[in-house]
């Protein structure tokens, strides 16, 4: 491993404090934080470049009505279409939604999106991609669900988990297509009760938020929140359930973020101004901050030297510098679609 380069053990002080935020090893065995000018920091002591946001070249809309594009005054306004302007022509966003599915499959939803055209189509979109592709797959079924027929039909069992079940099938329906999309979980709307559709916002909200929610987590999925934005504002909808073209506007918009998000981590140990001996391994301690989308994997870095990877919680690693000098170290988290960040260095 090659070894950074550092000062001479008879530099003065006033050098180590124009070398940017460096971890320092003296020759006294002992590891200082220093601050100094940027450009010196990095021309000495690189850290590790941005990797940004996954770029897809390919997205797939999933849905019912509501991605189809009910309420919305023109096929230019609803969801998909304002996803892909906003995404740009290097992208291909398909609107698969049909109206009235259901993700209750055969035998307990009235129509399951698994048996209409628009499943078939989507999963030829996803193969089709082609190699090379980067694919997402944006699901958002629940809302006809949610009606009493479908969710706890008379004389039946609550179809909860059914939901749950046939959720998952599809999650690895779409994940096994040969292109391995990044399935994405929309969770539903602020929808409030619909007498005309019986559609029932206290079931969303109530019962199938908190199973999507368990469903990512266990699966280690993405989510884009399409309830936290909605919550509260009527003026969103045309009746309750379906989006205005504002609506629909702010659906696009959090899907965007939610497909170019990147993780945000920093390095909070060792600190500034601390004062570490060796040879007693130094503990590097991250921070990551609360998101939809799991945090996959912590690679912390010497410059550009990798000092290790942590793929679970806390995301902590004790580290033994090979020798005395000047060190820039870095945090670089990666998420479950492969997008990535890298702290500031310390």
């Amino acid at each position: 491993m090659p070894e950074r380069s550092r000062p001479r053990e008879d530099e003065p002080p006033a050098l180590a404090s124009r070398l940017g935020k460096l971890v320092g090893v003296t020759n006294r065995s002992r590891l200082t934080l220093a601050r100094s000018l940027c450009l010196v920091s990095v021309l000495l002591c690189p850290a590790v470049s941005w990797a940004g946001p996954r770029q897809p070249t390919h997205v797939a809309c999933v849905g019912d009505s509501i991605t189809a594009g009910a309420g919305a005054s023109s096929g230019e306004t609803n969801y998909p279409a304002r996803l892909q302007a906003l995404l740009g022509d290097g992208v291909q966003v398909k609107n698969f939604g049909h109206s009235g599915a259901t993700m209750l499959s055969a035998g307990h939803g009235d129509l399951p999106y698994q048996q209409q055209g628009a499943y078939t189509a989507a999963t030829d979109f996803v193969s089709g991609a082609g190699e090379g592709a980067v694919v997402d797959v944006i699901i958002m079924l629940g809302a006809n669900d949610s009606k009493p027929q479908n969710w706890a039909p008379d004389g039946k069992p609550k179809n909860d988990q059914q939901y749950l079940q046939d959720y998952t099938a599809m999650v690895e329906h779409f994940r096994q297509l040969p292109t391995a999309p990044v399935v994405y979980i929309a969770l539903p709307l602020a929808t409030g009760d619909n007498p005309c559709c019986a559609i029932s916002g206290a079931v969303i909200h109530d019962e199938q938020l908190p199973l999507l929610k368990g469903l990512a987590a266990s699966q280690g999925l993405p989510i884009i929140d399409l309830n936290t934005p909605t919550t509260g504002h009527p003026e969103y909808f045309i009746d309750g359930v379906h989006p205005n073209d504002a609506g629909y506007e702010v659906v696009a918009q959090q899907m965007l973020a939610g497909l170019l998000r990147v993780p945000t981590v920093s390095l909070t140990k060792p600190t500034e101004g601390s004062t570490l001996y060796l040879p007693s391994p130094i503990a590097l301690q991250s921070a990551l901050a609360p998101d939809t989308v799991p945090v996959a994997r912590v690679e912390f870095f010497a410059g550009e030297t990798s000092l290790g990877v942590v793929t679970s919680a806390p995301f902590d690693l004790d580290w033994t510098p090979p020798s005395v000098g000047l060190y820039a170290l870095t945090a670089q988290a990666t998420d479950a679609t492969g997008a990535s960040a890298t702290s500031e260095p310390v």
